[in-house]
């Protein structure tokens, strides 16, 4: 299949660095992918330090038609430059499939399927499934997101839960070339996973087909930014806050609603971080603490009443 064709149907978007253990994988399920349409896959190497590089080259050359490299010669993720837009944006795609390097496909009817489903729902503005999340670390068995059936997420499902991993995204290509502010935001905040579905959402509904489609590597560098941003809960609520605010410029009234709830939320979680629990018994903050578990309130009241309890119990349970 000639990705030079202008009738390309998907175009396979994979960003990597330093996945040389893991790559191989990633194309492997890509270029097994069982369709009846053209598609081409798009990798960028943000200037791997190891053999990522040359394994992308050897599937460009077994597969020259379908496998197309764009390769930096300096790391661009280290300048605050972010690999997806050059990719999206190179895309030939009616639809643009997600998976980073270091994550692979299980399914080879993964994309005919939700192609499918796409273009029989116009409405639909993408398509995700279900994901094996696999604990790098052993920390704890595999599992998976559990949906409990095929089903529609809206922006009011997914600006307060993560309901499915972007390794599964099939979308319209047209909404990630109109990138918003929030987008930026996010990935300022390594949080871009969360503000492409926030955008998704305010042009349609993410379908959710509940079959295992992917595998989700949780913690494949321990020593990335990410997983450090991650572990920095203060500085990822403000930045979540931060995005969430530009969002509200972009929807309509009912959805600002939506959106000013969920950064109450952040604020809320925002207490408890910065160890403000005796904050949490005043609106707007108590309304939500009522609707706690009792073992939360209880915890809560422990370490406003005995604050020495907190920094014990961030050393005993650490962020994982």
């Amino acid at each position: 299949m000639d990705v030079a064709r202008t009738d390309c149907m998907v175009s396979v978007v994979c960003i990597t660095y330093n996945h040389e253990n893991y790559i191989r994988d990633a194309l492997e399920s890509f270029v097994n992918q069982k369709v009846n349409f053209p598609y081409e896959i798009l990798v960028g190497d943000d200037a791997s330090t190891d053999g990522t590089a040359d394994i992308i080259r050897e599937y460009e050359a077994r597969y020259p038609s379908l496998v197309r490299g764009i390769y930096q010669t300096e790391n661009l993720f280290s300048k605050g430059i972010s690999q997806e837009e050059i990719l999206f944006d190179a895309a030939r795609g009616k639809y643009i499939a997600y998976c980073e390097g270091d994550d692979y496909w299980l399914d080879d009817a993964k994309l005919q399927m939700q192609v499918d489903y796409l273009e029989a729902h116009p409405d639909c503005a993408a398509c995700v499934g279900n994901t094996i999340w696999h604990y790098c670390t052993s920390s704890k068995p595999d599992t998976d997101f559990a949906q409990k059936g095929d089903c529609d997420f809206t922006l009011a499902d997914i600006l307060n839960d993560y309901l499915y991993h972007i390794s599964t995204l099939v979308v319209r290509s047209e909404l990630l070339r109109d990138r918003p502010e929030y987008y930026y935001l996010g990935l300022e905040a390594y949080e871009s996973d969360a503000t492409l579905s926030w955008r998704i959402t305010l042009a349609g509904k993410i379908h959710y087909i509940n079959r295992v489609m992917s595998l989700y590597r949780y913690r494949s560098n321990p020593e990335s930014m990410t997983v450090a941003f991650g572990h920095d809960r203060i500085l990822r609520l403000n930045s979540d806050i931060k995005a969430l605010q530009s969002l509200a410029k972009y929807t309509n009234e009912e959805q600002t609603k939506l959106v000013q709830e969920a950064i109450l939320l952040r604020k809320f979680d925002l207490l408890h971080e910065e160890d403000r629990n005796w904050e949490m018994y005043k609106e707007p903050y108590r309304t939500i603490l009522r609707q706690k578990s009792l073992s939360y309130r209880i915890k809560n009241l422990i370490k406003c009443v005995f604050p020495w309890v907190r920094p014990l119990y961030r050393k005993w349970f650490p962020p994982e």
